[in-house]
């Protein structure tokens, strides 16, 4: 790339950053850094693609841009030195940006070919570790307008619904995403503050916790009553969330198996499954295991998750009014039929 091209996007780039309106300092917005990386990249073209996605942040309602702080940066570029691999981790990335204060990184990676530039941009929760939305361009990068269509782009694309309509909604004062599928899912179990955290336990179509779980005390066994689903005497996430919160169906639950993508993985020192569906999006579904008797049960190996759906018996196919489904996930992850008495874990659902 040309010296004179250089300068034209360095002071495009300064341009942009000064005339940039701050809102650092209303404490009402969310706060979003910016990160770019990229090995054998100019330096400008890396200071227009910031600038730009800094001008797309600040101009969406609620977020406030935190672009390129002295500490923030050298702390990453510090954590980049310890990595093998010369990139920081996400889950890395999302410590640090709790430490800074910042709600969201954007982290975006140009790559040179040729002619064209490749960037690849992920939003990353800083609260959950989650990568909320992706986006990726390319194009020619022969001039500086280009680099400049590529960047505003990005934004966009990266941007889309920040100010509404977002792969992230809040419903009733509880976080949903939207993972490209019939319904949202929350991004917490019932019982729970953050996607790592085990939650509560509870017995099909029970709305309380309970000292232990037996067919004794299981007040829905042996008991006729089709999908529970937003019923609020039966249905624990219309219980205790409210709103449009519901137990997922076990069409909901199949749908997730079997569009999304599973991966077993670590968040907040908890294992457990990170599902992303088919836009990009993903949840966290901690291993929190199950209560059975008066114990708990593969905490930590193993996740088990009540859909609202009844379920017929396995041995004869009729009707017995003791089962329903759920899902259950290790090494494998399959919706099933399980007896209605176990404590497990509920992770709603909303429309």
């Amino acid at each position: 790339m040309k010296t004179a091209m250089k300068r034209i996007l360095l002071l495009f780039a300064l341009i942009a950053l000064v005339v940039m309106p701050s809102f650092s300092q209303e404490q009402s917005q969310k706060k979003v850094a910016v990160y770019i990386t990229g090995d054998d990249v100019d330096s400008s073209v890396k200071k227009v693609i910031g600038a730009k996605l800094v001008a797309a942040i600040t101009s969406s309602s609620g977020y406030a841009a935190v672009e390129r702080t002295a500490d923030f940066l050298n702390a990453l570029s510090k954590e980049q030195d310890y990595q093998s691999s010369g990139e920081v981790r996400d889950s890395q990335i999302a410590k640090l940006g709790q430490r800074f204060g910042v709600k969201y990184v954007v982290v975006a990676d140009v790559t040179e070919v040729f002619d064209e530039y490749y960037i690849q941009a992920r939003l990353i929760n800083v609260e959950t570790g989650l990568v909320v939305n992706t986006a990726d361009v390319s194009g020619p990068a022969e001039s500086a307008s280009q680099v400049i269509s590529l960047a505003q782009r990005l934004s966009d694309s990266l941007m889309k619904g920040m100010s509404g309509g977002s792969s992230s909604t809040t419903f009733n004062g509880h976080e949903a995403v939207d993972l490209g599928l019939s319904v949202k899912w929350a991004t917490c179990n019932v019982g729970a503050a953050r996607p790592e955290q085990y939650g509560n336990y509870y017995a099909w179509g029970e709305t309380s916790t309970k000292g232990s779980y037996l067919n004794e005390n299981c007040r829905t066994l042996g008991v006729s009553l089709g999908s529970i689903s937003g019923r609020r005497e039966y249905d624990v996430a219309r219980a205790t969330w409210g709103g449009t919160w519901r137990m997922p169906t076990r069409a909901e639950m199949q749908e997730l198996v079997d569009l999304c993508s599973w991966q077993w993985t670590t968040m907040g020192g908890q294992e457990g499954m990170k599902v992303t569906g088919p836009n990009g999006n993903s949840i966290f579904l901690p291993a929190a295991g199950f209560r059975d008797w008066s114990g708990y049960v593969k905490e930590g190996s193993q996740g088990n998750y009540w859909t609202s759906t009844p379920a017929k018996s396995d041995y004869d196919g009729q009707d017995d009014n003791h089962l329903a489904y759920a899902i259950e996930f290790n090494n494998y992850f399959n919706v099933f039929s399980v007896w209605r008495y176990f404590g497990f874990s509920v992770r709603p659902v909303s429309d």
